[in-house]
Protein backbone atom coordinates (compact mmCIF):
# COMPACT_ATOMS: atom_id res chain seq x y z
CA UNK A 1 0.00 0.00 0.00
CA UNK A 2 2.99 2.48 0.97
CA UNK A 3 4.42 1.43 -2.50
CA UNK A 4 0.65 2.45 -4.17
CA UNK A 5 0.87 5.83 -2.77
CA UNK A 6 4.72 6.84 -3.50
CA UNK A 7 3.71 6.08 -7.13
CA UNK A 8 0.80 8.03 -7.26
CA UNK A 9 2.01 11.19 -5.88
CA UNK A 10 4.53 11.40 -8.50
CA UNK A 11 2.04 10.54 -10.86
CA UNK A 12 -0.10 14.10 -9.52
CA UNK A 13 3.32 15.94 -9.25
CA UNK A 14 4.41 14.69 -12.79
CA UNK A 15 0.70 16.01 -14.14
CA UNK A 16 0.95 19.42 -12.28
CA UNK A 17 4.59 20.19 -13.94
CA UNK A 18 3.35 18.99 -16.78
CA UNK A 19 0.30 21.30 -16.96
CA UNK A 20 2.36 24.26 -15.16
CA UNK A 21 4.52 23.56 -17.99
CA UNK A 22 2.04 24.10 -20.97
CA UNK A 23 0.62 27.38 -19.24
CA UNK A 24 3.92 28.70 -19.26
CA UNK A 25 3.95 27.64 -22.86
CA UNK A 26 0.51 29.32 -23.33
CA UNK A 27 1.74 32.51 -21.54
CA UNK A 28 4.88 33.02 -23.70
CA UNK A 29 3.17 32.57 -26.80
CA UNK A 30 0.48 34.77 -25.77
CA UNK A 31 3.32 37.09 -25.14
CA UNK A 32 4.91 36.45 -28.14
CA UNK A 33 1.88 37.15 -30.69
CA UNK A 34 1.50 40.54 -28.62
CA UNK A 35 4.65 41.72 -29.12
CA UNK A 36 4.72 40.77 -32.84
CA UNK A 37 1.58 42.52 -33.33
CA UNK A 38 2.81 45.57 -31.43
CA UNK A 39 5.88 45.46 -33.45
CA UNK A 40 4.05 45.21 -36.99
CA UNK A 41 1.95 48.01 -36.10
CA UNK A 42 4.96 50.39 -35.53
CA UNK A 43 6.46 49.16 -38.17
CA UNK A 44 3.39 49.84 -40.42
CA UNK A 45 2.82 52.87 -38.83
CA UNK A 46 6.77 54.06 -39.55
CA UNK A 47 6.00 53.26 -43.48
CA UNK A 48 3.33 54.65 -43.64
CA UNK A 49 4.19 57.76 -42.37
CA UNK A 50 7.21 58.07 -44.87
CA UNK A 51 7.36 60.88 -47.21
CA UNK A 52 6.78 58.62 -50.63
CA UNK A 53 6.41 61.47 -52.68
CA UNK A 54 9.19 62.89 -54.37
CA UNK A 55 7.90 66.36 -56.32
CA UNK A 56 11.47 68.42 -55.77
CA UNK A 57 13.30 65.58 -57.98
CA UNK A 58 15.46 66.86 -60.74
CA UNK A 59 13.60 64.46 -63.33
CA UNK A 60 9.78 65.24 -61.67
CA UNK A 61 10.15 69.01 -62.53
CA UNK A 62 12.05 68.94 -65.82
CA UNK A 63 8.94 69.46 -67.52
CA UNK A 64 8.33 72.84 -65.43
CA UNK A 65 11.45 74.56 -66.55
CA UNK A 66 13.82 76.69 -64.62
CA UNK A 67 17.26 76.08 -63.08
CA UNK A 68 17.44 73.18 -60.57
CA UNK A 69 18.33 75.14 -57.18
CA UNK A 70 20.76 72.58 -55.66
CA UNK A 71 20.09 74.31 -52.08
CA UNK A 72 16.43 73.90 -52.46
CA UNK A 73 16.69 71.32 -54.47
CA UNK A 74 13.50 72.46 -56.58
CA UNK A 75 13.67 74.29 -60.18
CA UNK A 76 13.09 78.49 -59.80
CA UNK A 77 13.90 81.04 -62.16
CA UNK A 78 17.90 81.32 -61.16
CA UNK A 79 17.80 84.55 -59.61
CA UNK A 80 18.25 83.08 -55.48
CA UNK A 81 21.02 84.72 -54.68
CA UNK A 82 22.44 82.41 -52.31
CA UNK A 83 21.49 78.57 -54.43
CA UNK A 84 23.94 77.30 -56.39
CA UNK A 85 22.53 76.12 -59.95
CA UNK A 86 25.30 73.42 -61.24
CA UNK A 87 26.11 70.20 -60.00
CA UNK A 88 29.73 70.41 -58.39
Amino acid sequence: MIVLASRTRETTEDADTSQLRYHIGMVHANILQRVTIVIGRVLGFWASSADSTNANHKSDNAARGGEFNFRTEMFDDGTDSFGWYEDD
